[in-house]
């Protein structure tokens, strides 16, 4: 959106990319180009809201800390990287917002922000929990949550995943999430309940403790986002999808980012355009 690089000046707001995934079968394609796909995008999207006359960009001081250095395949390179760049941000007393890669960026950033302020609440949404216990077939990114819990990286019982449906979610994925002492919120609820609703269950659920949002873009349904790894129907919608991220607003928010845009599974550039919305979005629910 035309934001200065990055500089060593105190506080605002820093993006970052996180271009690594797990096991691209071709290195030139997959979520690793996803940072430079949301960057793209976002010179086409109007970087102001109708109902604001808020210009986050120039009053949080938003800077583009560019890419951070990673190569696909390499997880454990890349989530160091990320770490270490975002340990960096913090440093500096800004507010990281990670555009990934795939879902286990989230790993790297909860480590960074666990050293300077503890375990911290996770806004998680997705289809998925990724809260699978490590094993064989399974990557950082599908256990992301399980291992965030066993180091001690959040706080389970004021966290929660928001959005789960679809193949692949059966009721033991869910209880294993449940058993971590995470709490849940799945699409059923989203659509009996209405929006409103299960914003001021958020709210009851993180309080006021620091707080981190997840956003994979699998969350949001594949009519309006196709370019993702896991594309599952009965998703929210764009409308609905961005009200819930200005439903945040006034939440310790400490970091955010948004991953999983699979570029090559893209239709014109729809699921890009969508994150960069939703990056720009977040912007007027971080803090000041």
């Amino acid at each position: 959106m035309g934001v200065p690089a990055a500089s060593d000046a105190p506080g605002g707001v820093t993006i970052l990319g996180a271009p690594f995934d797990y096991s691209p079968d071709d290195p030139g394609l997959g979520p690793h180009i996803g940072p430079e796909a949301i960057r793209a995008a976002s010179t086409r999207i109007l970087p102001a809201r109708i109902d604001s006359d808020l210009d986050p960009l120039r009053e949080l001081d938003v800077r583009d800390g560019g890419d951070v250095d990673a190569r696909p395949g390499d997880p454990p390179g890349g989530s160091a990287s990320l770490s270490d760049a975002i340990t960096a941000v913090v440093a500096r007393g800004s507010v990281p917002l990670v555009l990934g890669g795939d879902g286990s960026v989230v790993l790297a950033v909860l480590r960074a922000l666990s050293q300077e302020v503890g375990a911290v609440a996770v806004i998680h949404l997705d289809a998925h929990t990724d809260c699978n216990p490590p094993g064989e077939g399974i990557n950082e990114g599908s256990s992301a949550f399980w291992i965030a819990a066993a180091e001690g990286l959040v706080a389970p019982t004021a966290s929660v995943h928001v959005g789960l449906r679809g193949p692949g979610l059966n009721a033991n994925s869910v209880r294993l999430c449940e058993e971590l002492g995470y709490r849940t919120v799945g699409m059923d609820r989203i659509v009996d309940s209405g929006t409103l609703a299960v914003l001021d269950q958020i709210r009851e659920i993180v309080g006021d403790r620091p707080t981190h949002l997840c956003w994979d873009l699998d969350a949001f349904d594949p009519s309006v986002a196709p370019g993702v790894f896991s594309p599952s129907w009965g998703g929210l919608g764009a409308a609905v999808g961005l009200r819930l991220v200005r439903g945040l607003a006034g939440l310790r928010l400490v970091g955010a980012d948004v991953n999983n845009l699979d570029p090559p599974a893209d239709i014109n550039g729809l699921t890009a355009s969508l994150a960069a919305q939703l990056a720009f979005e977040l912007l007027f629910s971080l803090p000041r």
